[in-house]
């Protein structure tokens, strides 16, 4: 059983975790990796705007969470908020729940702010974009890189290059 708060969730973490592992890294040698986990790079300085959305119930919040400490003591600007009583996967459900309603409406207003077109005196005349923004389960954060400018990611998720 899961434990987060002292509470137990009603499932395993290790066949279906460890399954999903397999699918996203089936080379063992990969999980190390900081392209795989933004959270293994020594160095998170220097990184866009980062939004870190997690809930409650979800396997991976312990780690969206480490990582956007992480990123705060790096000096990067970080907001990080944990949405209580949700599951994993809880903002592709919007339509049906107000809390994913919320983070979502909560995802588009930082994309706006961070991907705002310069003003005219902006020398470069070109949309701020971030590195990487990843919506990883409901987690946006910097760092992950991916074979084609946009790809549509797990079963929730947008990763944007």
């Amino acid at each position: 059983m899961l434990r987060f708060s002292g509470r137990a969730c009603m499932r395993t973490l290790s066949a279906g975790m460890e399954r999903f592992r397999d699918l996203y890294t089936p080379n063992p040698e990969d999980r190390t990796k900081q392209e795989v986990s933004p959270l293994l790079a020594e160095d998170l300085s220097g990184l866009p705007p980062a939004l870190v959305i997690t809930s409650e119930f979800d396997p991976l919040r312990d780690e969206g969470e480490a990582y956007a400490d992480r990123l705060k003591k790096a000096g990067v600007k970080t907001t990080a908020k944990r949405y209580p009583g949700l599951v994993h996967g809880f903002i592709s459900v919007a339509r049906f729940l107000p809390q994913a309603e919320q983070a979502t409406a909560e995802v588009g207003a930082f994309l706006k702010q961070e991907l705002k077109q310069p003003s005219s005196n902006d020398l470069k005349g070109a949309l701020r974009v971030p590195r990487a923004v990843q919506w990883w389960n409901g987690l946006i954060c910097g760092g992950r890189r991916a074979p084609t400018p946009w790809a549509l990611g797990g079963h929730s998720g947008i990763r944007m290059f």
